[in-house]
């Protein structure tokens, strides 16, 4: 599971940003080491799923009007479902 921050950088998210770039450069990696031997890889970005995040986060939606435009807001329970 990826998420938008993977691909976008976002202030006040460093940590979050980092974490989920490396998560992409990881797959993307594994993927052109491994596709000789028939081995892919599959990243998932749901884009914004109601976890509390920004509950416990300097981090504000409010401050990524463009991103909450691109990426409603989604329920845990309907991403595991679409997973």
């Amino acid at each position: 599971m990826i998420s938008p921050a993977g691909y976008i950088p976002f202030p006040n998210m460093m940590p979050y940003v980092a974490s989920r770039h490396g998560m992409v450069r990881l797959a993307l990696s594994l993927h052109e080491e491994l596709k000789s031997h028939g081995v892919g890889s599959t990243l998932v970005c749901p884009g914004q799923v109601n976890i509390g995040y920004f509950d416990h986060n300097d981090a504000d939606m409010n401050c990524y009007p463009r991103v909450s435009k691109m990426f409603k807001t989604l329920e845990p329970e309907a991403v595991a479902e679409l997973s």
